[in-house]
């Protein structure tokens, strides 16, 4: 899984966060789903990627991973006629990646409009991890949304506890000037900020979505010289609930500055049972209680 404090490799690699040991779990290859739309705010381009056939997942450890041989199964569709882009994979820190890149370009002989790559760590049922690079070579912003879905596994019902994070490292572009970062989602959480990753549980495997209340993500505007880089988050945000659920969906939709500008961002979510204190310290916390009410009573007599 990713631990909560992400760190992200250095910028002159591709994006990896690191991976810590995963436990058994039952999900398989066709629970987990993963697609990216990319759009040009001035032309109205778009570029839908569907890499779901290429995301494995190990059966006897829950791990989500990217498989290189499953590469020809990717799906592209774009309303650039002829301009499917170019697939590619790496290895970094040990991690399939898997990148690729618009066919259209910027100018003749220019810089691809634009790149993505995604990575994935290991992953402890049930939670959802994703490592994303976003390179924007326009001069316009695009808005980029990044959903991965699938079943929690095991799935909870009762008292459950919801942490989601996101965080990362923006660089700015050819030029000196401005990196930005839009979160473009609604408030869904009422505490007034738009919204860059949004977490929703189902109960009926995606037919209909709650929004969980672990929103994350802000808006970011830096000036910084030409390839300079700039801290994004980490945001991080935890919620008690009590319900059943066996789907859910992450979200990340943000638009991003031209010129070069890119975004890496690590993002999670994990969902768990709450712990059930054992009926002896139930016993110990009542006591403990009284013993606090006993002093403050003594004291205010």
């Amino acid at each position: 899984m990713f631990p909560h404090n992400l760190r992200l490799a250095p910028i002159a690699a591709l994006l990896l966060a690191a991976a810590s040991a995963a436990q058994a779990g039952s999900v398989s290859d066709a629970d987990v789903k993963s697609t990216i739309l990319i759009q040009d705010e001035s032309s109205g381009a778009w570029w839908s990627l569907d890499v779901s056939p290429v995301v494995t997942v190990d059966a006897a450890t829950g791990d989500i991973s990217v498989d290189a041989s499953l590469l020809s199964q990717a799906q592209v569709t774009s309303n650039v006629a002829g301009d499917n882009g170019q697939w590619s994979t790496s290895v970094v820190n040990g991690e399939t990646v898997l990148s690729w890149h618009s066919m259209t370009r910027t100018t003749a002989g220019g810089p691809w409009a634009t790149s993505v790559t995604l990575g994935y760590g290991g992953n402890v049922d049930p939670e959802l991890n994703y490592a994303l690079r976003v390179k924007n070579n326009g001069t316009t912003d695009k808005l980029v949304t990044f959903v991965q879905e699938g079943d929690i596994e095991p799935p909870v019902a009762g008292a459950y506890n919801v942490t989601s994070q996101v965080s990362g490292v923006l660089t700015n572009g050819s030029t000196a000037g401005s990196i930005k970062i839009t979160p473009n989602q609604p408030d869904a959480d009422a505490d007034l900020i738009a919204e860059l990753q949004i977490l929703e549980l189902s109960s009926d495997g995606g037919a209909t979505y709650v929004n969980a209340g672990v929103d994350v993500g802000q808006a970011a505007n830096v000036n910084a010289a030409a390839n300079q880089l700039a801290t994004y988050g980490n945001y991080i945000d935890t919620k008690a609930g009590y319900g059943s659920f066996n789907y859910w969906r992450l979200t990340t939709k943000f638009k991003l500055s031209g010129g070069g500008d890119q975004a890496d961002l690590t993002g999670s979510a994990e969902i768990t049972a709450a712990a059930i204190p054992e009926p002896g310290r139930y016993a110990m916390l009542v006591a403990g209680l009284g013993a606090v009410g006993f002093v403050a009573r003594r004291r205010s007599a």
